[in-house]
C-alpha cells in the first residue's frame, strides 16, 4: 500500500501505477488479478511523474531529478538539479526560489536533461510541493507573504497563468493548510480549480 505521509509520492502513466512504500516504488498494471512488483529498490525518493517512456524522481539524498525507462532496458540517469515539477510535451517545468527563498520563477528544461532555463519571474511567495501544467496554463502551490522577508504561517495559495504570456499570475485559491501542515489537495483543469478542506470539495472557475 502506498504510505500515507507521502502523498506526493504516486503517479501513473496509461495502464501503469506507480507508488512509494517501505523503501521501495512498486508498479501495478490495470490487470485483472495483476499483483504490485519492485519497480525500483530505493528509498529517499518522492515527487513521481511518468510519461509514455519514463518514470521521473526526486532523489532526496543527492537532491537530483531522475529518469528511468519505464521498458528497464537501461539504467536510471540524473536530468537535472531538483525542483518542484511538473512534465509537459517534450519539457520539464520547474518552480525555483530566489532572493532568499521569497520571491519564485517559472523555469523550463529538456526532458532529455541538461540545463534549467529561467521563463519569468512570478513574483513573491515561496516554493510549495505542486506544480500542475494544462495546456498552457501553469498553476502552482506557494506559501502567501505577508511581509518582505516573512512568509505568513499556516497560510498557502495557488496561482495560475499562461506559459506563452508575460502577465503576472493571478491568485485563484488562499486558505490555511491542513491539520497536517501540508497544504490542502487540489487540481486545477482548463476551466476550473478543485480544492478541498476534508469535509466537501470546492471549485472556482479560472480566467480564460
Amino acid at each position: 500500500m502506498q504510505d500515507p505521509s507521502q502523498p506526493e509520492s504516486f503517479t501513473s502513466s496509461g495502464d501503469l501505477a506507480f507508488w512509494y512504500s517501505a523503501a521501495k516504488i512498486y508498479s501495478i498494471d490495470e490487470r485483472p488479478g495483476a499483483k504490485p512488483t519492485t519497480f525500483l529498490d530505493m528509498d529517499h525518493t518522492g515527487f513521481y511523474a511518468a510519461d509514455s517512456s519514463y518514470f521521473y524522481y526526486m532523489d532526496f539524498d543527492q537532491f537530483m531529478l531522475w529518469r528511468l525507462p519505464l521498458a528497464g532496458d537501461q539504467p536510471a540517469s540524473a536530468i537535472l538539479p531538483a525542483r518542484t515539477y511538473a512534465l509537459s510535451g517534450d519539457s520539464i517545468y520547474g518552480i525555483d526560489a530566489v532572493d532568499n527563498y521569497h520571491a519564485i520563477v517559472l523555469e523550463q528544461a529538456p526532458k532529455a536533461g541538461g540545463a534549467w532555463q529561467r521563463i519569468r519571474a512570478l513574483g513573491a511567495g515561496s516554493v510549495g510541493n505542486t506544480l500542475q501544467i494544462v495546456g498552457d496554463r501553469y498553476f502552482l502551490e506557494s506559501s502567501s507573504i505577508v511581509a518582505a522577508t516573512e512568509p505568513a504561517s499556516g497560510e498557502f495559495q495557488v496561482l495560475t497563468g499562461s506559459i506563452s504570456s508575460d502577465n503576472p499570475p493571478v491568485r485563484v485559491l488562499e486558505t490555511s493548510v491542513a491539520s497536517s501542515g501540508q497544504a490542502r489537495p487540489w487540481i486545477g483543469t482548463a476551466q476550473n480549480l478543485y480544492w478541498t478542506d476534508g469535509s466537501a470539495i470546492y471549485s472556482r472557475a479560472v480566467s480564460p
